[in-house]
């Protein structure tokens, strides 16, 4: 992210910041030690974790590079991920008095810089590649398995439906970033209920709306199947008291939940 009167007074500099972060993504895909390395020796957090904890965070985590942009910015003249995701967030945004107008994709964007590298670059990425084979189904282990990050997520359904509305669509369309960054974890959708009515129909009703999230992600964006594990709690899982109208509004929630390969 960078000022637009910083890029127009040094556009070397931030040509010279992208063409140095792709070099520097295919180091640490080369030698994540080295990446350990240098995250624990600039970044107090990472010293603080320590360098274990640290490697296990950078294996469920695919550096940006090139492949990955050319799908986010459309280099290569396909549909900009980045447009679908910018536009939705804007309207969404808008609705909820954050700002008072949206600005169109490409006012919020600048890839020229992008464009450059991609256009000399000698190999044109094609598909998005993940370092990890995904077994077709997921191992039992990672159903149950503790999430190295977990969201919350507010996606409204009409009651007993499974079906996901505009505004669902809008929310799920940020979920995909943390989906791509994430690219080589286990995504785990869990749906979530309160207590009123049948508990095994809620966790029947509950696996069906995560379905329907992971349907609608991998269907939108391409996502390896395989990753995704869909998961109903029904009422089991509650984080505020079902005895007021607040707290079964928040048990009615689904959590996305990454879980390491």
């Amino acid at each position: 992210v960078a000022r637009e009167d910083f890029i127009k007074e040094h556009p070397d500099v931030v040509k010279a910041f992208v063409a140095g972060w792709f070099e520097g993504t295919a180091e640490a895909n080369r030698n994540p030690e080295s990446a350990v390395r240098v995250l624990m020796d600039n970044e107090p957090l990472y010293k603080e974790l320590g360098a274990e904890v640290t490697r296990e965070q950078l294996s469920t985590v695919r550096w940006a590079d090139l492949t990955d942009n050319t799908k986010m910015f459309g280099l290569d003249g396909s549909d900009p991920l980045f447009d679908r995701i910018f536009t939705q967030a804007s309207q969404s945004w808008v609705r909820r008095g954050y700002i008072p107008s949206a600005v169109t994709p490409a006012v919020a964007k600048e890839p020229r810089f992008l464009k450059e590298l991609y256009t000399a670059s000698e190999v044109k990425p094609t598909a998005p590649k993940e370092e990890f084979k995904f077994p077709p189904n997921a191992p039992e282990a990672k159903k149950s398995a503790p999430a190295i990050f977990t969201k919350p997520v507010n996606i409204f359904f009409a009651p007993g439906r499974a079906a996901l509305d505009d505004n669902a669509r809008v929310v799920l369309d940020s979920i995909a970033l943390t989906a791509q960054t994430y690219s080589n974890a286990y995504v785990r959708v869990e749906g979530n209920t309160d207590n009123t009515g049948n508990a095994s129909a809620n966790v029947a009703l509950s696996k069906q709306r995560a379905q329907a999230v992971v349907d609608y992600l991998v269907a939108r964006y391409g996502f390896n199947r395989s990753r995704f594990i869909a998961q109903g709690n029904g009422p089991s899982r509650p984080v505020a008291s079902n005895a007021t109208l607040d707290g079964r509004s928040k048990n009615r929630r689904t959590d996305i939940k990454i879980v390491p390969k």
